[in-house]
């Protein structure tokens, strides 16, 4: 037999090209998250034999352990228990990278199985996962989320009228509006007076013209009307100052004693 005098130097050329290729190629980061909160007793068991098979997948796949707060792929697996007449547990497992699925979401059943079971078809999944994670550079590639806008703060209302402070014996105050009022019913009656006057004024007649006379009678009945207008806007405007004042006086309260509880109205009228 002849021996080919190149086989060894093409062999160490191919492989100085495999270590090239692998220490080029970018490394890939991964946080596993496990999740058997609804499995029972068994859950603790699952989660821990999971943790170790799926640590044993990613560093043969050559996945590096995530890292935080650099936004790295994180595996998700979720296991829950099967019901209905054939028990057993089912899970799934997808990838997130920044709040978006890689790949597709895979849905394992295994009815009748036992726990080392759905750990090995788990392992088996992430298996096969792994080799759609991102490396470095895609990861970049990702745009982040876009960070909502704030929300508008809604421009204050106007403050409402401040209710009338009751005086010391249990009356309440005028307000606003019955302030008005009062002054408008002042104003009225001191017009209406002044109009009562010029009606009542006798005729003056004029004596560089005896042929003329001067009257006050239509100024005073215009005076006397104006008045009389002004003087009942204002009763108007007090009397729903006071029925508001009563409306604030009745309140709606718990009532407890040691033979009874219940609510009372109460009032002030």
């Amino acid at each position: 037999m002849i021996r080919s005098t190149w086989t060894h130097p093409l062999a160490l050329v191919l492989a100085l090209a495999l270590a090239q290729s692998a220490v080029a190629a970018e490394p890939r980061h991964a946080t596993v998250e496990i999740d058997t909160s609804d499995v029972g007793e068994e859950g603790p068991v699952i989660k821990r034999r999971t943790r170790e098979r799926t640590d044993v997948v990613l560093r043969a796949a050559g996945v590096l352990p995530g890292r935080p707060d650099a936004g790295d792929p994180v595996i998700r697996i979720d296991v829950d228990e099967l019901g209905g007449p054939d028990p057993g547990y089912q899970c799934e497992i997808w990838i997130d990278h920044r709040g978006k699925l890689v790949g597709e979401r895979r849905r394992v059943e295994c009815t009748l199985c036992t726990e080392s079971e759905i750990v090995q078809r788990v392992e088996t999944t992430v298996t096969e996962l792994a080799a759609l994670l991102p490396d470095e550079a895609a990861a970049g590639d990702v745009e982040p989320e876009p960070e909502p806008e704030p929300e508008q703060e809604p421009e204050p209302e106007p403050d409402p009228e401040p209710e009338p402070k009751p005086d010391d014996d249990g009356r309440v105050r005028l307000g606003v509006l019955g302030k008005a009022g009062a002054a408008l019913v002042a104003l009225g009656a001191a017009g209406a007076g002044v109009g009562v006057v010029f009606v009542a004024l006798p005729p003056v007649v004029d004596q560089n013209d005896p042929l003329y006379e001067t009257t006050y009678r239509p100024p005073g009945i215009g005076t006397l009307a104006a008045g009389a207008a002004v003087l009942v806007g204002g009763v108007v405007m007090l009397v729903v100052d006071r029925r508001r004042a009563r409306t604030r006086k009745t309140a709606l309260g718990p009532m407890l004693s040691p033979s009874a509880a219940g609510v009372v109205w109460s009032g002030r009228f």
